[in-house]
Protein backbone atom coordinates (compact mmCIF):
# COMPACT_ATOMS: atom_id res chain seq x y z
CA UNK A 1 0.00 0.00 0.00
CA UNK A 2 1.21 3.52 -0.90
CA UNK A 3 -0.04 6.35 1.38
CA UNK A 4 0.09 9.99 0.19
CA UNK A 5 -0.69 13.14 2.18
CA UNK A 6 -2.02 15.94 -0.08
CA UNK A 7 -3.32 19.49 0.44
CA UNK A 8 -5.26 21.85 -1.87
CA UNK A 9 -4.95 25.68 -2.20
CA UNK A 10 -7.46 26.21 0.61
CA UNK A 11 -5.27 24.23 3.00
CA UNK A 12 -7.61 21.23 3.18
CA UNK A 13 -5.59 18.09 3.81
CA UNK A 14 -6.41 14.57 2.64
CA UNK A 15 -4.79 11.16 2.75
CA UNK A 16 -4.73 8.94 -0.32
CA UNK A 17 -4.11 5.22 -0.09
CA UNK A 18 -3.24 3.00 -3.05
CA UNK A 19 -3.47 -0.77 -2.66
CA UNK A 20 -0.78 -2.31 -4.83
CA UNK A 21 -1.35 -5.70 -6.45
CA UNK A 22 0.29 -8.67 -4.93
CA UNK A 23 0.66 -12.19 -6.13
CA UNK A 24 -0.68 -15.31 -4.57
CA UNK A 25 2.31 -17.07 -6.02
CA UNK A 26 5.60 -15.38 -6.77
CA UNK A 27 7.24 -12.10 -5.71
CA UNK A 28 5.46 -9.06 -4.27
CA UNK A 29 5.91 -5.59 -5.81
CA UNK A 30 9.47 -4.54 -5.11
CA UNK A 31 10.52 -1.46 -3.16
CA UNK A 32 12.16 0.12 -6.25
CA UNK A 33 8.92 -0.25 -8.17
CA UNK A 34 7.04 1.46 -5.37
CA UNK A 35 9.56 4.33 -5.41
CA UNK A 36 9.17 4.67 -9.17
CA UNK A 37 5.43 4.83 -8.76
CA UNK A 38 5.70 7.52 -6.07
CA UNK A 39 8.03 9.55 -8.31
CA UNK A 40 5.43 9.41 -11.08
CA UNK A 41 2.75 10.59 -8.65
CA UNK A 42 4.93 13.56 -7.65
CA UNK A 43 5.76 14.42 -11.27
CA UNK A 44 2.11 14.28 -12.29
CA UNK A 45 1.08 16.37 -9.27
CA UNK A 46 3.67 19.09 -10.04
CA UNK A 47 2.52 19.28 -13.66
CA UNK A 48 -1.10 19.67 -12.61
CA UNK A 49 -0.17 22.28 -10.03
CA UNK A 50 1.70 24.35 -12.64
CA UNK A 51 -1.24 24.21 -15.02
CA UNK A 52 -3.66 25.30 -12.29
CA UNK A 53 -1.41 28.23 -11.26
CA UNK A 54 -1.07 29.35 -14.88
CA UNK A 55 -4.84 29.26 -15.29
CA UNK A 56 -5.27 31.27 -12.08
CA UNK A 57 -2.85 33.90 -13.36
CA UNK A 58 -4.91 34.29 -16.53
CA UNK A 59 -8.10 34.61 -14.46
CA UNK A 60 -6.52 37.26 -12.19
CA UNK A 61 -5.34 39.28 -15.21
CA UNK A 62 -8.73 39.12 -16.89
CA UNK A 63 -10.41 40.10 -13.62
CA UNK A 64 -8.16 43.19 -13.38
CA UNK A 65 -9.17 44.21 -16.91
CA UNK A 66 -12.79 43.65 -15.96
CA UNK A 67 -12.42 45.90 -12.89
CA UNK A 68 -10.92 48.71 -15.00
CA UNK A 69 -13.71 48.40 -17.53
CA UNK A 70 -16.30 48.51 -14.72
CA UNK A 71 -14.78 51.68 -13.26
CA UNK A 72 -14.63 53.29 -16.68
CA UNK A 73 -18.27 52.44 -17.23
CA UNK A 74 -19.19 53.95 -13.85
CA UNK A 75 -17.28 57.13 -14.66
CA UNK A 76 -18.93 57.39 -18.06
CA UNK A 77 -22.34 57.13 -16.44
CA UNK A 78 -21.65 59.97 -13.96
CA UNK A 79 -24.10 62.81 -14.22
CA UNK A 80 -22.61 65.28 -16.70
CA UNK A 81 -24.07 68.32 -14.92
CA UNK A 82 -22.55 67.29 -11.58
CA UNK A 83 -19.20 66.76 -13.23
CA UNK A 84 -19.36 70.20 -14.88
CA UNK A 85 -20.39 71.78 -11.59
CA UNK A 86 -17.43 70.21 -9.76
CA UNK A 87 -14.99 71.36 -12.44
CA UNK A 88 -16.33 74.92 -12.25
CA UNK A 89 -15.98 74.89 -8.47
CA UNK A 90 -12.37 73.78 -8.80
CA UNK A 91 -11.69 76.54 -11.33
CA UNK A 92 -13.22 79.16 -9.02
CA UNK A 93 -11.17 77.87 -6.09
CA UNK A 94 -7.94 78.04 -8.08
CA UNK A 95 -8.80 81.53 -9.34
CA UNK A 96 -9.46 82.72 -5.79
CA UNK A 97 -6.11 81.35 -4.61
CA UNK A 98 -4.33 83.05 -7.51
CA UNK A 99 -6.01 86.38 -6.69
CA UNK A 100 -4.93 86.07 -3.06
CA UNK A 101 -1.33 85.41 -4.10
CA UNK A 102 -1.39 88.37 -6.51
CA UNK A 103 -2.72 90.64 -3.74
CA UNK A 104 0.00 89.46 -1.37
CA UNK A 105 2.70 90.15 -3.98
CA UNK A 106 1.24 93.62 -4.67
CA UNK A 107 1.28 94.44 -0.95
CA UNK A 108 4.92 93.36 -0.68
CA UNK A 109 5.82 95.49 -3.69
CA UNK A 110 4.14 98.49 -2.03
CA UNK A 111 6.09 97.91 1.19
CA UNK A 112 9.36 97.66 -0.72
CA UNK A 113 8.59 100.86 -2.65
CA UNK A 114 7.71 102.69 0.57
CA UNK A 115 10.94 101.58 2.21
CA UNK A 116 13.20 102.86 -0.59
CA UNK A 117 13.27 106.55 0.55
CA UNK A 118 13.96 105.47 4.14
CA UNK A 119 16.78 103.20 3.04
CA UNK A 120 18.27 105.90 0.82
CA UNK A 121 18.04 108.44 3.65
CA UNK A 122 19.80 106.07 6.05
CA UNK A 123 22.51 105.41 3.48
CA UNK A 124 23.01 109.16 3.05
CA UNK A 125 23.27 109.64 6.81
CA UNK A 126 25.77 106.81 7.01
CA UNK A 127 27.89 108.43 4.30
CA UNK A 128 27.70 111.82 6.03
CA UNK A 129 28.81 110.30 9.33
CA UNK A 130 31.66 108.52 7.57
CA UNK A 131 32.71 111.80 5.94
CA UNK A 132 32.53 113.57 9.31
CA UNK A 133 34.67 110.87 10.88
CA UNK A 134 37.14 111.26 8.01
CA UNK A 135 37.31 115.00 8.63
CA UNK A 136 37.90 114.48 12.34
CA UNK A 137 40.60 111.94 11.55
CA UNK A 138 42.24 114.41 9.18
CA UNK A 139 42.18 117.10 11.89
CA UNK A 140 43.78 114.68 14.33
CA UNK A 141 46.54 113.89 11.83
CA UNK A 142 47.05 117.59 11.17
CA UNK A 143 47.39 118.25 14.89
CA UNK A 144 49.95 115.45 15.12
CA UNK A 145 51.93 117.07 12.30
CA UNK A 146 51.83 120.46 14.08
CA UNK A 147 53.53 118.88 17.09
CA UNK A 148 56.51 117.89 14.93
CA UNK A 149 58.75 120.81 13.92
CA UNK A 150 59.87 119.33 10.59
CA UNK A 151 56.37 118.24 9.56
CA UNK A 152 54.96 121.60 10.67
CA UNK A 153 57.43 123.51 8.52
CA UNK A 154 56.67 121.31 5.48
CA UNK A 155 52.90 121.64 5.96
CA UNK A 156 52.97 125.44 6.24
CA UNK A 157 55.30 125.85 3.25
CA UNK A 158 52.45 125.73 0.74
CA UNK A 159 49.54 126.10 3.13
CA UNK A 160 47.94 129.10 1.42
CA UNK A 161 47.82 127.43 -1.99
CA UNK A 162 46.50 124.21 -0.45
CA UNK A 163 43.75 126.03 1.45
CA UNK A 164 42.66 127.90 -1.68
CA UNK A 165 42.58 124.70 -3.76
CA UNK A 166 40.69 122.68 -1.16
CA UNK A 167 38.20 125.52 -0.60
CA UNK A 168 37.49 125.75 -4.32
CA UNK A 169 37.09 121.96 -4.52
CA UNK A 170 34.60 121.98 -1.64
CA UNK A 171 32.61 124.83 -3.19
CA UNK A 172 32.52 122.94 -6.52
CA UNK A 173 31.28 119.82 -4.75
CA UNK A 174 28.61 121.85 -2.95
CA UNK A 175 27.49 123.37 -6.26
CA UNK A 176 27.04 119.88 -7.64
CA UNK A 177 25.24 118.78 -4.46
CA UNK A 178 22.75 121.65 -4.80
CA UNK A 179 21.38 120.11 -7.98
CA UNK A 180 20.82 116.80 -6.19
CA UNK A 181 19.14 118.29 -3.12
CA UNK A 182 17.53 121.48 -4.41
CA UNK A 183 15.12 121.59 -1.48
CA UNK A 184 17.92 122.45 0.97
CA UNK A 185 19.37 125.93 1.65
CA UNK A 186 23.14 125.71 1.18
CA UNK A 187 23.93 129.29 2.21
CA UNK A 188 25.24 128.32 5.66
CA UNK A 189 27.17 125.37 4.20
CA UNK A 190 28.81 127.56 1.55
CA UNK A 191 29.74 130.15 4.18
CA UNK A 192 31.32 127.47 6.36
CA UNK A 193 33.26 126.17 3.35
CA UNK A 194 34.58 129.59 2.49
CA UNK A 195 35.62 130.02 6.12
CA UNK A 196 37.37 126.64 6.08
CA UNK A 197 35.26 125.33 8.99
CA UNK A 198 35.37 121.61 8.28
CA UNK A 199 33.55 120.54 11.46
CA UNK A 200 30.64 122.91 10.77
CA UNK A 201 30.37 121.70 7.16
CA UNK A 202 30.17 118.07 8.33
CA UNK A 203 27.48 118.96 10.84
CA UNK A 204 25.38 120.93 8.34
CA UNK A 205 25.62 118.23 5.68
CA UNK A 206 23.92 115.74 8.04
CA UNK A 207 20.64 117.49 7.28
CA UNK A 208 20.98 117.23 3.50
CA UNK A 209 18.72 114.57 1.97
CA UNK A 210 18.13 113.79 -1.72
CA UNK A 211 14.87 114.64 -3.44
CA UNK A 212 12.49 111.61 -3.39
Amino acid sequence: MVVCAVRNDQGVKATLRFNLPWAMVGNYVSTSQVNDLVAEFIKFGDAQKNKIQASKAVVYAEFGVLQQATRAQATASTNEQELTKQINLNIQKNQRLLNEKRAAIKALDAQIAAAHPIIEGLQAQEKNLADAMGAEQQQMENNDKLLDDAQRADMFKNIDATITKETNDVIADLTKLKTQAANYNFASVTAAAQAGNVAQISSLLLGVQPLV
